[in-house]
């Protein structure tokens, strides 16, 4: 059994050993106080410097508080290895390291969409490629935005409703901000007919597109001729017109379209309907023409061809009760007509 003073002297020989090992590791220590102390006024001076840099690119209190912490969090997390390294605690800094790394590519895999739509995120508000408000176009959607978010941004389509759109896609896909665009050009193509002049067609339809009243004045309109087609000469119409939104461009593109038919009604410019030649040899001809005399001699003998009519006539016979030819009368018996005296 251990006396008392036996349990005192390792008790205390157990802290006489601590105190030599503080000794021995003071200045260690007190270096790795000194620079998680530089550190940590270091994460300071990167958070301030990083928000008063952010500020002027990013409009997102959002963006800029979230960078310039993971700025600073970054500084302490290298001060603290550094510290753990002068305490000849390299194990440990080993262990740590490897932890992070492995629970790093873990929630890399785990998190891999949230990921990817945040930093995305993060660069839409750096590059700031539009702003809430603005008409865009990404992808197969078109609308006006109505939030900006981390993880998706929020349009109205011109429907009506509301479509979340990652923000990697914005960020992967082409982009078009219609409302930074102050003008835009319409193209409206119409077919004339083979007969009518091309010139007057032309002079025509510079005429009527300079009346749209949204035009933009320093823009000349164009028209070109493109292909000929199965029943008309098709020509297109490049109008440039001031853009204040997709209500405006859509009106002036149907004004643009009224003003052309009118134009060409009252210059005598025809505007084809689909034409199909069909062209018959001498035997095609005859055959032809057999057919239908035999036809008109079928519907001549037939006595119900008088009463059935075709189309409107024959719903009109319908209506007033004419649905065939007349019964004809049983002929009298002779016997009944001559009785016997």
């Amino acid at each position: 059994m251990v006396s008392t003073t036996d349990a005192l002297r390792l008790v205390y020989e157990k802290l006489r050993g601590w105190l030599n090992a503080l000794i021995l590791h003071l200045p260690n220590i007190l270096v790795a106080i000194v620079i998680l102390i530089l550190f940590t006024l270091l994460a300071r001076l990167v958070r301030r410097a990083l928000r008063k840099v952010l500020r002027r690119f990013a409009h997102k209190d959002v963006i800029v508080s979230i960078v310039s912490n993971m700025g600073s969090t970054s500084m302490l997390i290298v001060g603290l290895l550094i510290a753990l390294s002068v305490l000849n605690l390299d194990k440990t800094v080993t262990s740590l390291l490897a932890g992070v790394g492995v629970l790093g590519i873990v929630l890399g895999f785990a998190l891999q969409d949230i990921t990817s739509n945040f930093v995305s995120g993060v660069l839409l508000s750096l590059h700031h490629p539009c702003d809430v408000g603005d008409l865009i176009k990404s992808g197969n959607y078109i609308g006006r935005v109505e939030r900006m978010a981390l993880r998706a941004t929020t349009i109205r389509t011109f429907q009506g409703p509301l479509v979340m759109i990652p923000n990697k896609d914005i960020l992967q896909s082409p982009l078009t901000n219609f409302t930074r665009i102050p003008e835009r050009r319409i193209e409206l193509r119409v077919g004339v007919a083979y007969e009518d002049d091309l010139d007057k067609v032309r002079d025509v339809a510079l005429e009527a597109a300079r009346g749209v009243k949204t035009r933009k004045p320093d823009r000349e309109v164009e028209v070109y001729f493109e292909e000929f087609d199965d029943s008309s000469i098709n020509l297109v119409i490049w109008l440039w017109v001031e853009y204040n939104g997709e209500r405006d461009y859509v009106a002036a593109r149907s004004d643009l379209l009224m003003r052309i038919k009118a134009a060409f009604a009252q210059n005598s410019i025809s505007i084809p309907f689909p034409i199909r030649t069909l062209e018959l040899d001498v035997k095609g001809a005859a055959a032809l023409t057999r057919a239908l005399s035999r036809l008109e001699i079928d519907s001549a003998d037939d006595p119900r061809s008088r009463w059935k009519g075709h189309g409107k006539a024959a719903s009109e016979g319908a209506d007033i009760g004419l649905e065939g030819p007349p019964e004809e009368e049983p002929a009298e018996d002779e016997d009944a007509k001559n009785p016997k005296a």
